[in-house]
């Protein structure tokens, strides 16, 4: 049996959770595992810069993968936002390095 790291209620996220990369992401996504309204996802690093990104292309899908801004090295938290067909709303973070 495998109990691997990255599955937060059957979502998987790109960079991982608590990853630490040598070089900023060139993508930002998360796997629902089912169709979801992505409503919103914003980076913020701990001091409390946020950036919102644009989610206007993504529409209802089970994952998305978005083109990462420029990111300095820091820690950051994506915190993300999505509506089922069925109304109930999903929301999860994840947090990366770059070192």
């Amino acid at each position: 049996m495998n109990h691997g790291d990255g599955h937060m209620m059957g979502s998987k996220t790109m960079p991982a959770d608590g990853a630490i990369l040598d070089t900023a992401p060139r993508k930002i996504g998360v796997n629902f595992g089912h169709k979801m309204n992505v409503e919103a996802v914003i980076i913020s690093t701990f001091t409390g810069e946020m950036i919102e990104m644009d989610i206007s292309e993504i529409g209802e899908t089970d994952h998305f993968m978005l083109d990462a801004p420029e990111l300095q090295a820091d820690d950051y938290i994506v915190d993300w936002r999505a509506r089922g067909s069925d109304g109930h709303i999903m929301s999860g973070s994840f947090a990366f390095t770059i070192e």
